[in-house]
């Protein structure tokens, strides 16, 4: 009995480290960036990159807009190809009911976040990418 349980085992084991072996894990390469408003960073903003197929990466921008993205299973790094580019920020109302993207807000003044796709795909290359997007440059 104990050497049936013993091969049971040893088979179990081979089992899960050949399942381990083989990683359906896409290929994941650094994406950086910086997030501006007519030239002054944007803080506290998530940055969100979703691939044609796949999952998306996301980062969130430091004090001086910059991110680094992460996969969604916390590796660094996103995929290779065309990406949707998305950007959740906060927002403040204006005296007209609208939303202004200017960065003169106290944190008492932020509303309900903010989300902007840019027009157009990103692409991702093989090696090191480095994306600067000015929110100016899309109104």
């Amino acid at each position: 009995m104990y050497k049936v349980h013993s091969i049971v085992s040893v088979l179990v084991l081979l089992l899960i480290i050949g399942c381990g072996g083989s990683s359906d894990a896409p290929k994941l390469v650094q994406v950086t960036g910086t997030l501006s408003d007519g030239g002054k960073p944007i803080p506290n903003a998530m940055v969100l990159f979703q691939p044609e197929d796949g999952s998306p990466s996301s980062g969130t921008t430091d004090e001086h807009g910059k991110f680094t993205l992460e996969y969604s299973t916390g590796d660094p790094g996103a995929t290779i190809g065309k990406h949707t580019v998305k950007f959740t920020i906060g927002g403040v109302a204006s005296s007209e009911g609208e939303v202004d993207l200017t960065l003169q807000e106290t944190p008492q003044q932020v509303k309900e976040p903010v989300e902007i796709v840019l027009p157009s795909k990103k692409t991702v290359v093989e090696g090191e990418n480095s994306f600067t997007f000015d929110l100016a440059d899309f109104r």
